[in-house]
Formats: C-alpha cells, structure tokens, sequence
C-alpha cells in the first residue's frame, strides 16, 4: 500500500468515527431509528439502490468503447451498496440524516448478501468477495460510531449538559468529520493521478452521470420530502468504494485500470452531488436566509 492511499485510508476512516460521533451525539437514539419502521422508504432505497443505480451504471457499457478493466470497475461499483459514507454526505447535503442512517444500515446489511450475489452474475472472476471485509465496514464505521456516539450523548445529559452545548459539541465533531473527508478526498487523487484524470476524461464519465441524473429523477418520483429526497439521492450515489477497492485488491491485483475507475467514478458519483446541493443552497437563497429543508431540530442534530 502507498503512502496516499494509507492515508486516503486514514482520513476516510477517522472522517466516518467523527460523523457517527457527531450524528449519534447529536441525535436521540429514538429519533435515529424512527425510521427503521419506514418500510416505503427503505424498499424504494432498495429498489433505487439494487436495480436503477446498477441499471445506469451498466447499460452504457453496452455501447460504449470501454477497457475490460474499466467495466470490472463500474461492475465492481454498481455492486457495492451504499457506505457509511452516505451519512457523512447527507449530514453535509442538509438530508434527513436518521433517513439516511436508516437506508445504509439496511443495505450495508443486505451487501453481505447483494454484493457476492450480483458479482457472481456479472463478474465471475471476482465471485469470491470477502464478506469479512463487508461485514468488519459496517462494523466499524456504522455501527461502533454511532454506538459511540449515544453513549457520549447519554454522559453529556448524566452530566446535566445543557442541550445547546451538547448541540454545540456534535457541530464541531460534524466540522472534523467534514475537515477529514474533505482531506482525504485530496488524498485520493493522488493515489493514481493520472489513471484518475484519464478515466475522468475518458467513456466512464458517461455512466457516472447517468447514475446521478437517474439516482436523482428516482429520489424525486419516491418522496416530496425535500431532506428526505437528498437522503434517498446522496445515499444512492455515494458508492462503497472501499468494499469495491477491496475486491479488486483481492481477484484482480494486476489491474490499475480496475483501481482507477472505482476511484474516478466513485468519487464523482460521491463528490459530484454535494457539491450540486451545496451550490444550490447558496446561491438559490437570500443573504442570510434560512437553509431551505432545515429545521431547528435537525440542525441541531447536524
């Protein structure tokens, strides 16, 4: 392993501890699992995230002139379900964030099924994934966070925190959280700068697009609910690049092509609609407006 990518590995992890933090610390247990019971939402997540993500992923394939080592890596992609990263991304985007939290438990779970099943069909030579590696992300950068999270929260309140402060305090481990990913996306592109830009400038763009055109008409057909619709969005597009990174690192060591369209259209497909809502939410609003779809409560649990 280089020395970017051991501190991509680094940054994104410490990034992902920080959100769970910040979420769960932020956040009342209750309201975090609330949506669990949501069982529209979680099937459109389901729907969205095994059948129209995979769908605009793959089907350009089909028509375009792209390198067997390019295709390995969308399939690789289109595979891995949602990440921990798509908390993260909805706590940022200004999403409903226990929505979220809600959609990735399930398809983090349903990847130890999903992710073997789906390469078996597409991808043979790489049938063989690791449902330890699975498993061990959403152990620990789903579930330990914010398990760590609610205890930190319960101390604070046995210690008669004031509810601001507390409020106060999951902000700024948000903040950290926001600082490291931000980091380690910089350190990405340095893994594989050139292979990175060339996919980038090359065919995979098309599907990468596509994905986040389709993820989005999907996620405004499914809810009217403006948070909850970028949940549905940022969940759906923000890939588990490190579970398709790790599968490729195991049956197909010898393609940097591999590597680096899992990096390129990963990151895209991850940084792309933030930023889109971001912009959005800045230039779209008065000076010194509210945020649009943001309310006391779940700002205070941002």
């Amino acid at each position: 392993m280089s020395t970017a990518e051991s501190a991509y590995s680094l940054l994104i992890t410490a990034g992902l501890l920080l959100n769970g933090l910040a979420v769960a610390g932020g956040t009342p247990v209750r309201a975090l699992l609330a949506p669990l019971r949501d069982r529209g939402l979680l099937l459109g997540a389901v729907a969205v995230d095994l059948v129209v993500v995979p769908a605009a992923l793959l089907l350009p394939t089909l028509v375009l002139d792209l390198r067997p080592g390019e295709t390995a890596g969308l399939v690789l992609l289109a595979a891995a379900s949602t990440g921990p990263i798509g908390i993260a991304l909805t706590r940022i985007g200004r999403g409903d964030v226990p929505a979220t939290v809600a959609i990735v438990t399930a398809l983090g779970t349903a990847n130890l099924v999903t992710v073997p099943a789906l390469l078996a069909v597409l991808l043979p030579e790489a049938a063989g994934v690791p449902a330890l590696e699975v498993g061990r992300t959403l152990l620990l950068l789903l579930v330990a966070p914010l398990g760590a999270g609610a205890v930190l929260r319960h101390l604070l309140g046995r210690r008669r925190w004031h509810p601001e402060a507390v409020a106060r305090l999951a902000r700024r481990l948000g903040a950290a959280s926001t600082a490291c990913i931000c980091a380690a996306v910089t350190v990405g592109l340095a893994i594989d700068p050139r292979g990175i830009v060339g996919e980038l400038l090359g065919p995979p763009l098309v599907p990468a697009l596509l994905m986040i055109a389709v993820a989005w008409v999907a996620a405004v057909l499914l809810t009217t609910d403006g948070p909850r619709r970028r949940s549905l969005w940022l969940a759906s597009t923000a890939r588990s690049v490190g579970v398709a990174l790790a599968v490729a690192a195991i049956h197909l060591p010898g393609s940097a092509e591999t590597r680096a369209a899992v990096l390129a259209v990963g990151g895209l497909t991850q940084a792309l609609p933030i930023l889109l809502l971001l912009g959005r939410d800045r230039w779209a609003r008065p000076a010194g407006a509210p945020r649009r779809g943001v309310t006391p409560g779940r700002d205070a649990g941002a």
